[in-house]
């Protein structure tokens, strides 16, 4: 698992992490501004310019696809996921983390989709039953730190190449 292809990269803070495990990360995101940033500040990472619906890579190249707080801001998430799960080796993992409303919340700023239990299941199934959806809440014996994750966020875990 050390090519890790980082979707909507910001401001690679995923990638600054995975680099200093011995990784090898690549970012894409559509902002220059936050490429530029990266660039500078994480030398011997790759950054690139892309969109998540149409990654600019060849099939099956990484061992992990993760996605950090970007499926809610695309017109079709649908179409970043089957993206997602082109560029990822066969027995790789896509991770997708999304914020998740409560029952009563509403829409966040900037975000077109504002996903709940069932539309977030109905979106992942769309694309076979090897998945699995956590809520971060739980990952707390992962966490260094002893602050609480917001309970609204989920993180998707598929797996979908075998």
């Amino acid at each position: 698992e050390d090519y890790v292809l980082d979707i909507g990269c910001g401001h690679g803070v995923l990638c600054y992490w995975l680099k200093k495990e011995g990784r090898y990360p690549t970012g894409i995101d559509l902002s220059q501004i936050s490429l530029d940033f990266c660039t500078k500040s994480i030398p011997g990472v790759k950054f690139l310019k892309g969109e998540a619906e149409k990654l600019p890579f060849q099939d099956s190249l990484f061992d992990v696809v993760a996605s950090n707080q970007l499926i809610e801001h695309l017109p079709t998430p649908e179409l970043a996921i089957k993206e997602m799960i082109r560029v990822c080796k066969p027995n790789g993992k896509i991770l997708i983390t999304t914020p998740i409303k409560d029952f009563m919340g509403g829409r966040e700023v900037g975000h077109l989709h504002s996903f709940d239990f069932y539309n977030i299941m109905d979106l992942f199934e769309q694309f076979g039953t090897d998945f699995k959806v956590y809520w971060l809440s739980k990952f707390n014996q992962y966490i260094k730190d002893t602050s609480e994750p917001s309970p609204k966020n989920i993180f998707g875990v598929i797996s979908v190449r075998d």
